[in-house]
Formats: C-alpha cells, structure tokens, sequence
C-alpha cells in the first residue's frame, strides 16, 4: 500500500514539475523575445546592413567584430526590409538557435556522464539569469557557442566510439567558432591542448591530424579570403589590436563583481535579493564542488576525468581572461556559465545517488521537488518581469521619426540606424569615446563634414562638448537644429 502510494506521489510530482518545466521554457522565450533592445544588437544588425548594401568590414567602416555573423543575418532584410521588423526576425532566430544549443548542450552532457545531468546542465541554464538576459541576444556569441557545442558533442563522441570522422567534425566545428568569436581563443587552446595529451596518453596522437585538418578549413578559408581582399592586415589589427583599445578605452568600465550586485532588476527581473541572484551566486559555488567531487568519483572513468579536467581548466582560463580586461560585458559570462551548470549539474546528481535506503531517497526526493516549485515559480515571474521592466517605445519613436525626417539613401554623421555611412566608425559607437589612436586613422570632423558635404548631424550638446571649437563653430555656422529633436541638426540649403 505505502508502495503504491508512493508511485501516485511520485507521479504526480513529476507531471508538475514537467508542466512547471514548460511554462519556464515559455517564460524564457517570452523574456528572450520581449525584451528591450540591448545596444550591441543593433550595432550587429547595423553591421549586417552595412555588408548587405556593399560595405566592406575593415575597410569601408571601423568594426571588432567578425563579419561571418552579419553576414548570416544578411538574408533577413530581403524579407523585411530595413526596419525594426529586421531586428525581430532576428531575435526569433537567436532564440531558435539558443535552444538548439540546449539541445546539442543536452546530448553532449548526456553522452559524457548521463541523461540526469545533462536534463539538470538544460535546466541549470534556463534558470541562470545571465544565460536567459544574453544568451538569445543578436550576437556572434550565440553562434559560436552553438557550433562549440557542437564540437564538443562530436568529440564526445570520438573519445567514446574512436570514429575518426567526429574527430573531423569536432575540428571543423572549433575552427568555425574561431572565425565567429575571436574571444573563443582561450577555450579552443585549452580543449586541443588536452586533447593532445589525451591522444599521447592513449598511443593515438597520430589522430589529431584529423582534429586539426577539420579546424584549419574554416580558418583558411576566412582568412585567404581577407588575403585575396587585400585587407587582411587590417582584419588582424581590427579584431585583435583595435577591440583591446576599444575595451581599454571605455570611460565607464564594469568589474567582475558588477553583475553580482543584489537589487538589479535589468538582470534578475526582481529587487533585493530574489531567487535569481541566489542561483547567480550559487552556480560558481556549486561548480567548485561538482568539480572536485567529479574528479574523485571519476578517477576510474578516463573519458569523463578528461572532461572534468578540460573543462575545469577552460573555465579557470576564461576567469583569468575576466581579470585581464578593463571592462567586463554581461555575453562574457555566457562563455563560461555553461560550465558551471555542467559542474552543478554533476554535484546535485551526485547528491541524489547519495542517500543509499529508499526511504531517504525517497525524503530527498520531496524536498528536491518543492525545491524546484519555489525556484521555477519565481524565476517565472522575473522573466515575465524583466521582458517589460525596461521599455524601447520611447526610443522606438525617435527613431521612427528619424528614419521618417532622413531619407534612406541619405548619410548621417556619426550615424543612424540602417541610414548610409557619412565616416567609417558606423552607427552604435559613441564616437568622442572611440580611442584617439584609432580616429587619427580617420578624417578630422570637420574635413569630414566639407569633403563628403553630409547634410544630416545627429549631434546633442553632451557629444559637442568633445569636438574642437572650429569644427563646432562650423557646425553652428552651416547647420540648422531640428526645433523638435534636439539632436538632429539640417544643413543649410544654402550651403
């Protein structure tokens, strides 16, 4: 009888917390969808823009960013046009591509240690507040950690089958999320680094050569096609020289402890010092115990101590990253979270096999369930929270007006939202911040103003503060202020 009843229970709490698991996922994606704006994605989708009307990357406008991205995201506006709907098509898509990474994250984690794990790695991330503010943002890093995925799942494979085709396939995959993300480096070094000794360990390093023949193809092939372009001089110093200056060069800089503040609605949908923030915390925690214990408790199983060795040290190396930069970004945690709910993931399943009588698994199994109500319950509510907590209408509106004010084949200095390039630092930089050793590369102001004769400024009295008084003299003298947006400044038709 007690038996029996105890299946009913243990039924009933598993089809909850299934519903519960649904209405998380549809609050995630409500969340992903609804959210405002963040500023880096219209810089993407402006970059898309750019490439879309002929625009070469490193030449014809400033850019840090790999283009192989924008380029993915070109296709959209041939659908949509050059509007908002542009950038909502895309977030549609980052979401798609955001659960295809949960998906390969799922059979990676699965084909590593177990099926339990991997569920908790995809329920760890679809509660982790950083992975649900900017993993489904419009951004190279949502497709880097795709094809990263990926290879890991195709390495996985490898290490437990020996076919040398994933061997392959893993390689191609890591080169590919090089070319998306250079800040994919630090991980890449370590995994192949410890897969070559893996390889000697086993007697089988004459395999890495189709690891390393898989990577060098998407390499190659990005960086022969800068060579043939001319320009891969200054591919390297973009992506690599101008984005330390850029991040060196911020004037208002965040710190590796920034995000962690209690109280920030912008990230856990809720004030004080909701659930959110307690999982923000605890995942580095928990990560640290399911590390070492994993270390212990596979110290039989080769496959699976490599993994903990691997990815334990990749993410040591991305926090060493975190403390070599000057300005800290919310997408930078995205690269490393991921293993931190691996790491939890593998402690909280160690903590349920270890109570040996059934009556204490059975006890463990209650608690763990009313655990994951009060959890999922209010990560709900802050996702539902945070997806209207900051409204763009406002911003929405002026660029609406904007777009209506300037016609589409009509420049903008500094820059405007799909609109022409008037100088090549493009719309999205603030540009008194852009370092000076990268504007000297450039053309002054006010030279830039008479030579390509640029009829519209969206310039405001903070920006003209930075320029020198004869460009703002030239300004006041040849241009006229839009008596409604304070901001936009007409040439004269005189002029």
């Amino acid at each position: 009888m007690k038996n029996r009843l105890w299946h009913i229970l243990r039924t009933s709490m598993q089809f909850t917390a299934g519903i519960m698991a649904i209405v998380l996922v549809f609050s995630v994606v409500y969340c992903g969808f609804h959210y405002s704006f963040y500023g880096d994605e219209l810089v993407h989708m402006n970059t898309a823009y750019l490439v879309s009307v002929g625009k070469r990357p490193f030449i014809d406008f400033f850019t840090i960013y790999s283009p192989l991205f924008h380029v993915l995201l070109v296709p959209i506006f041939r659908f949509t046009g050059y509007t908002f709907q542009a950038v909502s098509v895309a977030r549609v898509i980052m979401i798609v591509v955001f659960f295809a990474r949960l998906l390969v994250g799922w059979l990676f984690v699965s084909t590593v240690f177990s099926r339990r794990v991997a569920t908790l790695f995809v329920l760890l991330l679809l509660l982790d507040p950083f992975t649900v503010f900017s993993g489904m943002q419009i951004r190279p890093d949502s497709l880097y950690l795709f094809v990263l995925f990926l290879g890991l799942y195709f390495l996985s494979l490898f290490l437990k089958r020996h076919q040398q085709r994933n061997l392959f396939f893993a390689g191609l995959c890591i080169g590919l999320a090089v070319v998306f993300s250079v800040k994919s480096l630090a991980v890449v070094g370590v995994l192949s680094l410890f897969l070559f000794f893996y390889l000697a360990r086993m007697k089988r390093v004459l395999q890495v050569r189709f690891y390393l023949l898989g990577a060098v193809i998407p390499l190659a092939l990005f960086c022969g096609y800068f060579i043939l372009q001319g320009s891969f001089t200054q591919m390297t110093e973009h992506l690599i020289v101008y984005s330390k200056a850029m991040s060196d060069g911020l004037w208002y800089p965040t710190r590796l402890g920034f995000f962690y503040i209690p109280g920030n609605t912008y990230i856990y949908g809720l004030g004080g010092k909701p659930v959110t923030w307690y999982i923000a915390i605890g995942l580095p925690i928990l990560a640290v115990f399911g590390a070492l214990f994993g270390l212990f408790s596979y110290k039989k199983h080769a496959m699976r101590l490599f993994w903990v060795g691997t990815l334990f040290c990749i993410a040591l190396a991305q926090y060493c990253f975190f403390y070599t930069v000057r300005s800290m970004f919310m997408q930078y945690y995205l690269g490393v979270n991921w293993i931190l709910a691996v790491f939890t993931a593998v402690f909280l399943d160690i903590c349920v096999r270890f109570w040996k009588t059934k009556a204490l698994e059975s006890i463990s199994e209650t608690v763990y369930f009313f655990l994951f109500l009060l959890v999922v319950t209010v990560s709900i509510q802050a996702n539902m929270l945070r997806a209207t907590a900051v409204s763009m209408e406002i911003e929405d509106q002026r660029m609406l007006q904007r777009w209506s004010a300037i016609p589409a084949d009509e420049p903008v200095f500094p820059g405007l939202l799909f609109r022409p390039l008037s100088q090549p630092i493009p719309y999205g930089y603030f540009y008194p911040e852009v370092p000076q050793r990268i504007r000297s590369g450039y053309l002054p102001v006010k030279t830039l103003l008479e030579t390509n004769a640029v009829r519209y400024l969206l310039v405001g009295d903070y920006t003209m503060q930075f320029f020198d008084s004869a460009t703002v003299a030239f300004i006041r003298e040849n241009y006229v202020q839009d008596h409604i947006d304070s901001e936009l400044w007409v040439r004269n038709n005189t002029q």
